[in-house]
């Protein structure tokens, strides 16, 4: 009886102990676990988010250097001055290379509207169509912004394959 009685001694004392040991060391820890885990999450939680932002600012980085371009490129485009003389030589460049005949050109005076200069440009040559469109390739192709703002075509009556044509040409600078 008294081994029997020692050995409940003996396992209460063990039982207790373990629950001592459960409650002391292991529930402490379990709930530090689960404070690390959940900072963990949050961490990762908080790495993905920032990985977006990255993402996301990258994006935005390389449309606003597209967009810078884009303002470099109309800015050569469109020159602080109307540089008449040159544009004019340049016209006749491309009218000769076009193949276009009885060339006239006549400038109209200038407008201003919101910061640009416009200078309208009138022009009546014959051609065919196909030098007609040689031209209009060769103006969209220039290094400064040139707008076909009229376009009249008429066949000739001394050759059907020749077209007199009248266009008006608008060229532009930033109006100071």
């Amino acid at each position: 009886m008294f081994r029997i009685r020692q050995e409940l001694i003996f396992g209460v004392a063990a039982a207790g102990m373990l629950a001592l040991f459960v409650f002391v060391v292991v529930l402490p820890q379990q709930r530090t676990l689960n404070n690390i885990r959940s900072q963990l999450t949050a961490a990762k939680d908080q790495m993905a988010f920032a990985e977006l932002e990255c993402e996301a600012a990258a994006r935005v980085r390389a449309q606003l250097e597209e967009l810078q371009d884009g303002e470099a490129r109309i800015r050569r485009m469109i020159p602080s001055r109307l540089e008449l003389g040159e544009f004019l030589e340049r016209l006749s460049e491309v009218a000769a290379l076009s193949e276009l005949v009885d060339q006239h050109v006549a400038p109209e005076p200038a407008q201003k509207m919101a910061g640009v200069e416009v200078l309208p440009v009138k022009m009546t040559f014959e051609s065919t169509f196909s030098s007609l469109f040689e031209f209009v390739k060769r103006i969209e192709s220039l290094d400064r912004l040139v707008r076909i703002s009229k376009l009249q075509i008429v066949r000739s009556e001394q050759s059907p394959s020749v077209i007199k044509a009248e266009m008006t040409l608008q060229i532009f600078s930033c109006a100071s």
